[in-house]
């Protein structure tokens, strides 16, 4: 069976091990399911290299992009097999229209810190119990092209930090922990890897 690293080669996706080498950690999350009807979004078609190589390695799954088609004018606006949504990746009105019970997420969108935030706070409920969102390219978050400042890691060391710091005073985590609103409660696990962080849903 062909390797998702292979596939990313081959469609010409910067995640690929000639690139960015993102496909050992997908394949590492992705695989056990990979002949399963899985839901997977991905924001930023790019030139579609991502979107042709999800098709391939999830042959069962739904596969849909969302992009504002205004980085590539290339950008295709239709793949076989994958929906498309044209929006901003920060706009609600565009996370109404993606469908719920999500099994994974992929960021690679603007990469700009406050984008990539109001995007997990507007569909990271979307994912199924156990989905995992990945943001890519978190490099960008400290370069100015991107960001004038650090953002996104304060915010999600802040939300590990509301889930750590709940049983103070209570003698009994489990029991505060179920205190815990907002998107606190809704992570189980918070993954990071070189420029990536995947959030993991309870």
């Amino acid at each position: 069976m062909i390797t998702l690293d292979s596939l990313a080669i081959e469609c010409h996706t910067d995640k690929s091990s000639r690139g960015h080498n993102y496909t050992p950690m997908y394949e590492h999350w992705m695989g056990c399911k990979r002949d399963l009807p899985i839901n997977l979004v991905e924001i930023g078609i790019g030139l579609g290299g991502s979107a042709r190589m999800w098709r391939q390695y999830f042959p069962k799954g739904n596969i849909t992009m969302i992009d504002n088609f205004r980085e590539f004018a290339a950008s295709p606006r239709e793949i076989p097999g994958v929906v498309i949504f044209e929006g901003n990746q920060d706009d609600p009105l565009v996370w109404k229209s993606i469908p719920d019970n999500l099994d994974f997420v992929i960021d690679d969108g603007s990469h700009k810190p406050m984008d990539c935030i109001n995007s997990v706070i507007l569909g990271f409920s979307k994912l199924t119990s156990g989905g995992l969102w990945f943001i890519e390219d978190t490099h960008c978050n400290f370069h100015p092209a991107f960001s004038s400042q650090d953002y996104l890691y304060p915010w999600i060391f802040d939300l590990e930090n509301t889930r750590q710091l709940s049983n103070i005073g209570t003698g009994d985590f489990y029991k505060s922990f179920m205190k815990i609103e907002g998107l606190a409660s809704e992570i189980y696990a918070i993954h990071l890897y070189k420029s990536v962080i995947a959030l993991q849903r309870k």
